[in-house]
């Protein structure tokens, strides 16, 4: 089901999805020998696999099961708990926010993006969720042809 709005433009749809839980990055892949042959596997492990599920859940309930493969516009705030010795204001400090938007398009990729390629436009801020739950807001825009 589309969404509804008297003041949008004919052919772009707007979607919001809010993934609950703890943002985990998606780094790099590490290789370990086993029986003699090389195995390849996430660093973060079942909590990478918790998120991506997270975010994949979310966007199936925000856009009704609807498969987007279109160009899209997105847009990303994260959330992460403020360590209580942590005075600072701004999040400058691991998890990088590039590894986090990694982790979070492959879910979406995984679900509601027909691929995750079908970003052309990533916008991305990381925040301590001093006044939220930790988690992420996501705001996916639908690009019609010659809009940009």
């Amino acid at each position: 089901m589309r969404p509804i709005d008297p003041f949008r433009t004919p052919g772009v749809f707007e979607y919001w999805i809010r993934p609950m839980g703890t943002p985990v990055p998606q780094g790099s892949k590490s290789v370990t020998m086993r029986s003699g042959k090389p195995v390849m596997f996430d660093q973060q492990g079942s909590h990478l696999k918790a998120w991506r599920e997270c975010v994949a859940q979310a966007a199936w309930k925000a856009t009704n099961g609807e498969q987007l493969d279109t160009p899209v516009m997105v847009t990303i705030w994260f959330y992460l708990e403020r360590p209580a010795s942590v005075k600072r204001t701004h999040m400058c400090v691991k998890p990088d926010i590039d590894k986090l938007c990694r982790s979070t398009l492959d879910g979406l990729g995984d679900s509601i993006l027909a691929d995750d390629s079908r970003v052309v436009e990533l916008s991305a801020r990381k925040q301590y969720a001093d006044d939220t739950h930790t988690g992420a807001m996501i705001h996916i825009r639908t690009i019609k042809d010659g809009e940009l």
